[in-house]
Order: structure tokens, then sequence, then C-alpha cells
């Protein structure tokens, strides 16, 4: 069997910009939906019946044999088959779930604007707010570059959003506040999630996505069914009569959200959505083919010259930040001579310093190994000379950048 090398920042990219695509087209489905079905919450609930039906086959179809394995491990290596979660990572599920299922009502009251060239920036300013988490749990301040890249997405994204009169005051705030705080919780927990180990393991993406979308029907079903003013058989007969639409827009979304979760157990949750930002980009080439393939449903303003420039002008800025912070990530190898009397108690600090990811006891030349996957260059030496400096018995250090770094697929 021949073993594939690739690039691991290559892999964490082509995650990234694949979502982005795909999260384009989903958004273009999410407005011909919205169009279909007009209550936001009754809406949800077919999307996530549907969504649950349509992962509950692709699952089966992913234990397919093949010469490397189940077929779920050419979407993520780590796929051995379905993980039933337990202990902290369910509590996560179902919180991450119970957010989910609140952003999806507000997504799709925000969607009834009928244009996804506006709908898709408007849930990028979950940057802003990740970024505020990143650097509140770290304890430490983002960098000048950071800070800046991601004003220059908010902003871009903003000016990218600006649409005529189907934009109203409450709508943007709906999107502003109750969308993107429930999306950035979301996100938060799935990050929580994806650094779960349980039984040896991390939850697969697969398991995962399978898992949220289990308990997003299994908590909003009911109360639906208890408050829903419609009979069952008129229920039944507007999700069959809109199944068609809805299974395509939740299989997109199952490997969307498996590839945004990946690339989530890569890098940081700011990073990542400022990158996923880039939907935003391709959000309005898709406006314009589903204006013209469906006329009816997606209606896209007949701009002036000013707002034409300045969507334009607010899409060029968001590649602009994007590419800022492509350039600001950086990883770094810290080899150690230490007190061997200290060996335990180092490894055990040097595990819960910010920024370090792994940390390795090896035999050689050098006593350990830990790598260091930081916002930037700067912030590394700033890890290295305040913080590894206090730690009690390190003799010296060694620093080996990494100027690339491959991965088997």
């Amino acid at each position: 069997m021949a073993v594939i090398l690739v690039q691991k920042k290559t892999i964490f990219y082509a995650l990234i910009f694949t979502a982005s695509i795909l999260n384009s087209i989903i958004a273009l489905l999410d407005v011909l939906s919205s169009a279909r079905i007009l209550d936001p919450i009754t809406l949800t609930v077919y999307i996530f019946w549907a969504g649950l039906i349509v992962q509950t086959i692709g699952i089966i179809i992913l234990y397919l044999p093949t010469k490397r394995g189940k077929l779920g491990k050419l979407i993520d290596p780590a796929f051995e088959g379905l993980y039933i979660p337990r202990k902290k990572g369910l509590v996560y599920i179902i919180l991450a779930s119970l957010a989910s299922v609140l952003n999806t009502v507000f997504y799709f009251q925000v969607a009834s604007i009928g244009d996804p060239s506006t709908l898709l920036p408007l849930a990028q300013f979950t940057t802003v707010y990740l970024l505020v988490i990143d650097a509140i749990l770290q304890k430490d301040k983002p960098t000048i570059i950071e800070t800046s890249s991601v004003i220059i997405i908010t902003i871009g994204a903003f000016l990218a959003a600006i649409t005529t009169e189907k934009m109203d005051l409450i709508t943007a705030l709906l999107a502003l506040g109750p969308m993107n705080i429930m999306s950035t919780i979301y996100i938060y927990l799935l990050k929580r999630i994806s650094s779960t180990v349980e039984d040896n393991r991390k939850i697969d993406s697969i398991s995962l996505r399978y898992w949220l979308i289990f308990y997003m029907t299994l908590q909003i079903t009911p109360f639906y069914l208890i408050s829903c003013p419609y009979e069952i058989t008129q229920i039944l007969h507007e999700f069959v009569s809109s199944f068609l639409i809805l299974s395509v827009d939740m299989g997109l979304t199952f490997l969307a959200m498996i590839m945004y979760i990946r690339a989530l157990s890569m890098g940081k949750m700011s990073i990542v959505n400022a990158l996923v930002s880039l939907s935003a980009i391709f959000g309005i080439g898709v406006s314009f083919i589903g204006s013209w393939l469906f006329p009816n449903y997606v209606q896209i303003p007949v701009y002036n010259f000013f707002v034409i420039i300045t969507k334009t002008f607010g899409a060029i800025l968001v590649v602009l930040g994007v590419f800022l912070l492509l350039l600001s990530e950086t990883s770094t190898y810290i080899l150690l001579k230490i007190d061997q009397k200290r060996a335990k108690e180092l490894l055990e600090e040097l595990s819960k310093v910010n920024g370090i990811e792994t940390v390795s006891a090896v035999v050689g030349e050098f006593d350990i190994i830990a790598k260091l996957n930081i916002r930037s260059l700067a912030k590394a030496y700033d890890i290295l000379i305040k913080r590894l400096a206090r730690l009690k018995g390190i003799e010296e250090i060694f620093i080996v950048s990494i100027l690339k770094e491959w991965e088997k697929i």
C-alpha cells in the first residue's frame, strides 16, 4: 500500500478552503429552504431530521471496507467506527448541540433576507468573539498583527454584507448578537470536545458530527411537537415534500462540518474561523448563480455603483486579513537539557504552558522535546524567555523552528 506524505499546513488549509466553498453552497440551499418553509423553528426541526437520516445513511456507507481500512478513514484517518462518547465528552456534546439549536433558529431567521452574499458575512463576526476567548483562555494579549488581521476581516465582512432594503436593524442586531454568540459558544465547545481524550483516544470528527445532530434533533423535537399548531399529517407531508433539498443541504453540511472539526483540532479557534470567512467571498459568486437558477427564491438587489465598490472592497479586506493571519503562525521544537531530579515535575509544568502542544521525555543528547505552536514568532520567544526561564531545573534551551511539516494520509 502506497504511503502519501502531505504537508500538515497543506491539509489544514485544504480542509478550511473546501469547508468555505461548501459553506457558501450551503448558504444558498438555506436561503432556498427558508423561502419554502417560512417558520424558522419548523425549518430547524425539518433540517435536523433530514440531517439525522442522511448522516445515519452516511455512517453506514463509511463503514464500507477499502484497502486502507474503513471508507471513513479517507475523510478522517482517526475514524475507527462510530464512537459513543461518555463522561466529559458527552456533557460537552449535549451543551454544544443546545447552542447549535439556538444558533440555527436565529440563523434561519436572518436567512429570510434571501441573499447568501449578505448572510455569510454576517456570520463571520464570530471571529472577533473567538479571538477574545482565545486571549482570555491563554491569559495573554493578542499580537498586533493578529488583532489587526481580525479587525480587517471584521470590517471587510461588514462591508461585504452591505445590501439594500431587506436588511433592517433588528435583523442585523439578531445576527451580530444571539446568532454569533451562540455560534461562538458552539465552536468553543467543539474545540473542547476535539481535545478531550476518552478510552485513550480522541473523538473523531465523523462521530462527533453524528452525535451533535442526534442530540440537536432530540432536544428540539419534543418542544416543537408540544407547541406546534399543525397536525402530524400536515407536518409529515411538508417534511417529505421538502426532503430532497433538505437532505442535500445537510449532506453537504455533514462534509463541511467534518472538515471544520478536523481543522479546529489542528489550529486555534479564532484563526480557523477567520479562514472560514472566505466563504463570505465565495458567497458573492454563489448568490449570482443562485439568482440566475432560482430567480423566484434568491433575490439579489440591483446594486448601485457605490454598493458594488463597497462590497468588492470588503471582499478584498477579508482576503487580506486572512493572509495576514496565515503569515503570523509559527511552530517550534524546544530541546531541553534538565536536572534529572526534577524530570517528572518539569514534564507536568511544561504541559501546562500555553502554546505547548506536546511534551516528550527522550534519551540522547537532550532530555525533553516540546512542540510549541503559537500565534507569532515574537510570542514564541516571549514564552521561552519569560515562562521557561522561571522553571527550576532547566539547564539549557535549544530552539528549532519548523519550516515545513509533513503528515501521512
